[in-house]
């Protein structure tokens, strides 16, 4: 079976009877100006969207960066560890929370557990990488306070997060 075009996906989501794409959806296929082109209008509905899910995400984001911190910080100043391993730890509490809450509310996903959990894993694992790294780097080589590394690792690894699950962890199954 072929699998649906993206923007007739992108309409049965959207549910919206006043929607320029309604009439292309129905039936599940898109009529062929869909597949060539975007119909008039349809851009600023898409970036409202992507708009809206950026700012979920970040908000999600802020909760589960709250927990990392919160381990992190504990575990520096109260156990001694190094910042870089410390960092890696808290980046796993966070990374559970932020599972839990973006698949619910940010995107919505209807891809079961057992197939977003691995991209999940993957999207985490490359952030997870990059964090240990910047966080190694801007302490111990550039000299930064942990706090300060970890700022500026969150904001790095914010955008590659939000891209990978938006695009890939948590976009529908066709």
């Amino acid at each position: 079976m072929a699998r649906p075009h993206r923007w007739a996906i992108y309409c049965r989501k959207a549910g919206n009877p006043a929607s320029p794409l309604e009439e292309n959806c129905r039936g599940g296929k898109p009529a062929a100006a869909v597949d060539s082109a975007l119909p008039t209008g349809y851009a600023g509905p898409m970036l409202k969207r992507l708009a809206r899910q950026f700012a979920a995400f970040a908000g999600v984001g802020a909760v589960a960066t709250a927990a990392h911190y919160a381990v992190l910080a504990l575990l520096v100043e109260a156990a001694s560890l190094r910042a870089s391993l410390a960092a890696l730890i808290g980046f796993t509490v966070g990374g559970v929370v932020s599972y839990v809450l973006n698949r619910r509310f940010t995107f919505d996903s209807a891809r079961s557990h057992a197939a977003a959990v691995p991209r999940f894993a993957v999207v985490a694992g490359v952030a997870f990488v990059l964090t240990g790294l910047l966080m190694e780097v801007l302490t111990t080589r550039a000299g930064l306070h942990w706090l300060v590394a970890q700022v500026i690792t969150t904001g790095i690894v914010l955008v590659w997060t939000f891209l990978g699950n938006r695009f890939w962890t948590f976009r529908d199954a066709a």
